[in-house]
């Protein structure tokens, strides 16, 4: 893929070139290939083509979900790129899954595991922001989700805002479904549909960081208190802002973190 240096910037299509506009503010040209959609929809020698698209489907379609499950919070700490990255890791869990390819279920439930550690912002991993460890436990039926971690010492925001001088948690439960191929429809579905993309997010306040260390156990309860069907997985997301205080406590984005702590 080639880079349109010249001065003239030229955006649609000529002959066979595309330009267009990147997310960074590149312009870019890009060869078409000559397949029409119509093409690789129906012609045998695109049947591998088809079969990835589906999947790649797919991981779009479970990636939405969480990230409708998570709402605005989920957008306060994302990174630019997070939903293509995330799709990445969901398509991935695809490929894990059981049934013939181009068609696999999406399993959260049993290949969720795929996500654990899954960072919002890239630049911004978890364990870079905050050293504690918190550790999540779930009733036998999982409609409860019990956070616990050892006593927090202002150590553990080693890479604070070098101003902060409050921490707030935020913690987010939420059930996803998971998803078949629906031929039908010719794309992929939720089995549970009134079990999927929700989210119950809590937030522990800004806690002032100079009357620390305290120990912490946060009881986070599904959505609607519902118990999670079998074919439904339970995603629990973990993340850390900063405040500083003036006449009241301002939120600071630098700093800010979240990732995906347990699914089951």
């Amino acid at each position: 893929m080639a880079e349109n240096k010249g001065i003239i910037k030229i955006k649609g299509k000529l002959g066979p070139l595309s330009f267009y506009n990147s997310k960074r503010k590149k312009n870019l040209v890009k060869w078409s290939s000559g397949h029409s959609g119509d093409t690789i929809k129906n012609d045998p020698a695109f049947a591998n083509v088809r079969k990835n698209n589906n999947e790649f489907g797919g991981g779009s379609v479970i990636s939405k979900a969480l990230r409708q499950s998570w709402g605005p919070m989920g957008r306060q700490f994302q990174d630019s790129y997070m939903a293509g990255r995330l799709t990445s890791a969901c398509r991935k869990l695809i490929i894990q899954s059981s049934g013939d390819w181009g068609i696999r279920e999406g399993n959260l439930r049993t290949h969720g595991n795929q996500l654990i550690g899954f960072a919002f912002d890239k630049e911004q991993p978890f364990s870079y922001g905050f050293s504690g460890a918190f550790q999540a436990d779930f009733k036998a039926d999982r409609s409860q989700c019990i956070l616990t971690c050892n006593p927090l010492y202002p150590e553990d925001f080693a890479n604070k805002p070098a101003q902060a001088t409050h921490v707030q948690f935020t913690a987010a439960i939420s059930l996803v479904s998971n998803h078949y191929w629906n031929k039908a429809a010719e794309k992929y579905l939720p089995k549970v549909p009134k079990q999927n993309a929700l989210g119950n997010i809590q937030t522990t306040g800004f806690l002032p960081i100079h009357e620390l260390p305290i120990a912490m156990e946060w009881v986070l309860n599904t959505p609607n208190d519902a118990i999670p069907q079998a074919n439904v997985a339970c995603v629990v997301t973990l993340g850390i802002s900063y405040g500083v205080l003036h006449h009241r406590i301002e939120r600071l984005r630098s700093g800010q973190t979240m990732h995906i702590l347990s699914v089951v």
